[in-house]
């Protein structure tokens, strides 16, 4: 669907994993007046890229990789002109009629952060946006059970796989799916986790759910840009994507609520998959990011 003509150092990006915050934040930023809502647009049946470009659902593109046929893909996505009707779905047609910014929610797309950083210029830094691995896995095994059911690791046959191949042999040694689901998380993030964070907004689910009006403030005064006052009167809004209706009123309690049902031997085997990829913001036992304090602008 061919919207409008945006300019795409315009758009308002949003990274993070499914289960991860990405939809409360997309909506939070739906309330600057003119936005567009692009919600999922890597999804593989829905999305707004072609299937010849033989994408994954978490599709890694090495950041200085020259690959003309993506670029070219997502600059006709970025700049409105091939936009699926799913992932306009949250808009209604007044919205899209009068809109004049889009907003981007892309789940599983973190591996390529870098990548498309490099490729446009954008003059809003993209949010990178990171919640506790087993948090996410908890919550995707809750809500996506047919999805979420233990099976034999298969490394995708995509394009750049691999960064699945170099740890396929670790990967198949996994016994349970919420182990598999941290690892996929892992590979997910530990390349971009790796690169110094000054072209997105690195931004912790745990931080945002905890100080919301502090971190939304930060991401305003880094773009330039005011945020209306509603969008801090929606912050206790649930999102639409609370299918189980879990949210919880106390904030540390919606953080840790997966914390008290992992046991000392799975929070062990997650450790050594966290310390096998390198991951050093969250740790299995740990509730909170281990740098809090230091979200980086």
């Amino acid at each position: 669907m061919h919207v409008n003509k945006f300019e795409i150092g315009d758009d308002l990006l949003i990274f993070g994993d499914p289960r991860g915050g990405t939809t409360w934040l997309m909506e939070l930023l739906g309330t600057i007046k003119g936005t567009i809502l692009v919600d999922e647009p890597l999804h593989l049946r829905d999305g707004c890229l072609p299937a010849e470009l033989n994408f994954g659902w978490r599709q890694a593109i090495p950041r200085n990789a020259e690959w003309l046929a993506a670029k070219e893909a997502f600059e006709a996505m970025l700049n409105g002109k091939q936009l699926s009707l799913s992932a306009l779905r949250h808009n209604g047609l007044t919205r899209i009629l009068g809109g004049s910014r889009l907003v981007f929610k892309f789940t599983r797309g973190n591996a390529l952060l870098p990548w498309l950083c490099q490729q446009f210029e954008l003059t809003y830094s993209p949010i990178y946006l990171l919640r506790h691995p087993v948090a996410v896995a908890s919550s995707q095994i809750r809500n996506f059970p047919t999805s979420s059911r233990f099976r034999v690791f298969e490394i995708p046959d995509t394009p750049y796989n691999e960064i699945y191949k170099e740890h396929s042999i670790f990967l198949q040694h996994l016994d349970s799916r919420l182990q598999q689901l941290v690892a996929l998380w892992c590979i997910h993030n530990y390349q971009t986790l790796a690169e110094p964070p000054n072209k997105w907004i690195k931004v912790h689910y745990e931080q945002l759910m905890l100080t919301p009006e502090t971190v939304l403030k930060a991401i305003s005064e880094s773009w330039g840009m005011p945020f209306p006052s509603k969008m801090f009167d929606n912050i206790t809004v649930p999102s639409y994507s609370d299918v189980s209706h879990d949210l919880r009123r106390n904030k540390m309690e919606q953080i840790e609520k997966w914390h008290g049902k992992m046991g000392n031997e799975e929070l062990e085997k997650i450790q050594r998959i966290l310390d096998h990829f390198g991951i050093t913001d969250y740790q299995a036992h740990v509730i909170m990011p281990m740098h809090i304090s230091s979200w980086e602008i």
